[in-house]
């Protein structure tokens, strides 16, 4: 598992995150400058990257676009 942190979620999580999730490799759109991509090109970066999981804070996100293989959790 591999998590990427939307920009609308505190990069702040991120420490905490790795510890609940026993060392899980955490990462922001912000620290590989993906956020000027549009929200598509993103997931598709990110699945690219092997990231699984996408925390977002928008709530339409997963409904929005194609089925990419990575989870879409919205935590807004």
């Amino acid at each position: 598992m591999k998590v990427l942190l939307d920009q609308g979620v505190s990069h702040r999580l991120r420490h905490l995150l790795q510890e609940v999730l026993d060392g899980v490799p955490v990462e922001s759109v912000l620290f590989h400058k993906w956020e000027a991509l549009c929200d598509e090109e993103q997931l598709i970066r990110a699945r690219n990257d092997g990231f699984t999981v996408l925390l977002t804070t928008d709530k339409n996100l997963a409904h929005e676009q194609a089925p990419l293989s990575i989870a879409v959790i919205n935590i807004g």
